[in-house]
């Protein structure tokens, strides 16, 4: 087993707090735990500064540069999360393939946002999967709060670096577009 995989494996069962970046893609941490990773993946259950649970994130572990856990900001954040009597979001889904992921997540929470950094890092997708194959998904958008503007995208699947989930942000548009 790698370094690589040997420490992510250790961090899993220690339920450390980290800070994971793909500084290829993005220059700012994913803080949380590690719930699962498999020979392709890492799912992160992701905190807040504030210390409040905020959804998950699934990456591509060839992705990560560097994982850094101790350290004041992440011990104070720890001590937060401690206080809020938060406990880490621990999704149970598909990881083995993106395929598998994007079907179980769409399934089991009904929306996902997905990242295609390698094209653009400030630009997200949020919506709903509504037709998948080994090369493309269609997502039924939500768009912003601010426009609300319902769109359907074809998107091919080896652009997408990262799905996030479950985030307060993203739980609020799937409420909103619930409504209309």
């Amino acid at each position: 087993m790698s370094v690589h995989y040997k420490t992510i494996n250790k961090l899993k069962e220690t339920q450390e707090l980290i800070d994971l970046y793909r500084d290829d893609l993005d220059s700012n941490a994913l803080t949380g735990i590690i719930a699962d990773y498999s020979d392709k993946f890492v799912l992160l259950s992701l905190f807040s500064e504030e210390g409040v649970a905020n959804g998950f994130s699934l990456v591509y572990g060839e992705d990560i540069t560097r994982i850094r856990w101790g350290g004041n900001f992440l011990e104070s954040l720890d001590a937060l999360i401690k206080r809020n009597q938060v406990v880490p979001f621990m999704p149970g889904i598909a990881i083995n393939s993106l395929h598998d992921a994007l079907s179980s997540i769409q399934e089991q929470f009904g929306h996902v946002t997905l990242h295609t950094e390698r094209v653009r890092n400030d630009v997200c997708f949020i919506g709903e999967v509504e037709e998948l194959d080994q090369d493309f998904l269609v997502l039924h958008e939500y768009g912003t709060r601010e426009n609300r503007d319902r769109k359907h995208t074809l998107l091919a699947l080896d652009l997408i670096t990262r799905i996030d989930a479950e985030a307060v942000y993203e739980k609020n548009l799937k409420y909103l577009y619930s409504r209309y």
